[in-house]
């Protein structure tokens, strides 16, 4: 069994030595300044997001045929957008939430293991993540989508300002 330790980011989550800052040099070619780090879409994951794009399964484009070019509650989404070392589903910036669509893989113990650790560190980030299966996406497009506007409108709603109560 893999020990959930295992998938605990680093002492320095979020601090990466690739260079970050981009500075033009010439037409579709990249320099990197290594002034700053990344913890949103940093550069070694470049590779991996572009073939989970390229690869997504078919729930993940049933989603995404709702989700792109703004057509769910006017929001911005995101495909395969990375966060220190995971890579997220879907990710709304405006509202910091996370969606993943869950195959049945996900029902095994290691793997709940690691989604709640994983989950606990976006948490960490202010993300909110809300999980769905792939069926759901696959069978029910409505009912996820009415799921998911539940909890855009419960993100939506400002916490209370204590000094009013």
């Amino acid at each position: 069994m893999i020990s959930p330790k295992q998938f605990l980011p680093s002492p320095n989550a979020g601090v990466c030595d690739v260079p970050t800052s981009a500075v033009g040099i010439g037409e579709g070619r990249v320099r990197y300044n290594s002034a700053m780090s990344y913890l949103y879409n940093k550069p070694p994951l470049q590779p991996n997001r572009t073939s989970l794009r390229q690869n997504s399964t078919d729930a993940e484009n049933a989603l995404w045929y709702h989700l792109r070019n703004k057509q769910f509650l006017g929001l911005k989404f995101r495909r395969q957008y990375s966060v220190d070392a995971y890579v997220l589903d879907f990710y709304c910036p405006s509202l910091r939430l996370a969606i993943e669509l869950d195959g049945g893989q996900h029902a095994e113990a290691d793997q709940m293991d690691y989604d709640q650790i994983r989950t606990e560190f976006l948490a960490s980030q202010d993300i909110h993540v809300i999980r769905f299966w792939n069926n759901d996406a696959l069978q029910n497009m409505d009912g996820l989508l009415e799921r998911l506007q539940i909890e855009i409108d419960r993100l939506r709603v400002p916490p209370p300002n204590p000094r009013l109560l």
